[in-house]
């Protein structure tokens, strides 16, 4: 039975601004691709925030990724926050992102963007992430 005492899910709508190439999971040859997205708010000045947010993908979501989005894409992701922890001279680390588990790409730019229509949408769901040990974002 789920437990639904608390919900780890996000949601992000941005464009894409960094993409890594794809590899491949040394033990399972998953596809695994880490890319980033920027979301923009503006505040009261009509001052524009950016917000950077690192993504990590597995299996079919990786390969569309890496198949079909490009830096400058506007897309949607959804999946769940994740922490990574690894040291470094002698340092505890700590970063959070994105495990991506829906990518939707919008297609258009400009203030004509429109998302794209039901039967042509390009969504793809990703597989479970292997259970070898993430590399930090």
């Amino acid at each position: 039975m789920a437990d639904y005492d608390s919900i780890n899910n996000v949601v992000l709508v941005g464009r894409v601004g960094r993409k890594f190439d794809l590899k491949r999971g040394e033990k399972t040859g998953m596809a695994v691709i880490d890319f980033s997205i920027a979301t923009n708010e503006r505040d009261q000045d009509s001052k524009v925030h950016t917000d950077w947010h690192y993504i990590k993908a597995f299996g079919a979501a990786a390969e569309f990724v890496d198949k079909y989005i490009k830096i400058g894409d506007r897309i949607a992701v959804t999946g769940k926050n994740k922490e990574s922890i690894w040291f470094s001279e002698g340092m505890r680390r700590r970063t959070y992102g994105v495990t991506a588990k829906n990518i939707v790409l919008f297609r258009g730019s400009g203030p004509e963007e429109r998302r794209v229509d039901e039967e042509e949408e390009e969504t793809f769901r990703s597989e479970e992430p292997p259970q070898e040990p993430d590399p930090p974002f």
